[in-house]
């Protein structure tokens, strides 16, 4: 059994999961610089490998750095798996909130995640353009925000949409005939994946 290499301890819970909340963990650290707790760097472990895991879901409570680790697994898969992945929530306020964290995350990330996209304006500015319409890499890898939220017309950002791999935040909230629209709408690729 090896030890633990990130912040605080080591739950009794997952004791058994080490070797992998470290390979989270070095992860955080040598791609986003960012020190990992160590649920946060499991659930990042299962994120940028899933072939194992196709559905994960992640409840935890308030303030505990979900949106965040999503973020973190959003940008990987995205720069090095080159996945489309579709930030799914169920109104425009959440969808945004990770993507939030997408761009927060972006300014302290190492060169390996930022590479090919052209920040040649003022972050300030790049930040609010990537929080509202997501980003796309010259690879093929992107992240979007989409609402699941139904208009009086019965329309969602849902349709049309494809990825190949997908975070549902909030999903509680999310009705059952939006849930089914994103999933037919994405299990038309592939390669999906969905957490």
């Amino acid at each position: 059994m090896s030890n633990w290499i990130g912040r605080g301890n080591i739950p009794t819970l997952n004791a058994d999961k080490v070797a992998l909340a470290n390979v989270g963990y070095g992860v955080a650290k040598e791609m986003f610089n960012q020190d990992l707790y160590f649920h946060q760097a499991l659930i990042l472990a299962y994120l940028i490998d899933i072939e194992d895991h196709p559905k994960i879901n992640v409840i935890l409570p308030t303030r505990y750095g979900k949106s965040f680790t999503c973020a973190l697994s959003a940008l990987y898969r995205a720069s090095q798996n080159r996945d489309k992945v579709a930030i799914l929530a169920p109104n425009p306020d959440k969808s945004h909130i990770i993507m939030g964290e997408v761009t927060k995350a972006l300014a302290t990330s190492s060169p390996i995640i930022r590479n090919g996209l052209s920040i040649s304006d003022r972050f300030e500015r790049l930040a609010t353009q990537l929080s509202k319409s997501g980003i796309s890499y010259p690879s093929g890898g992107s992240i979007h925000p989409i609402s699941l939220h139904e208009s009086r017309t019965g329309d969602s950002q849902a349709v049309g949409q494809g990825s190949t791999f997908s975070i549902i935040d909030e999903s509680a909230l999310v009705s059952d005939s939006a849930y089914s629209l994103a999933v037919r709408m994405e299990l038309e690729s592939i390669n999906y994946k969905r957490i």
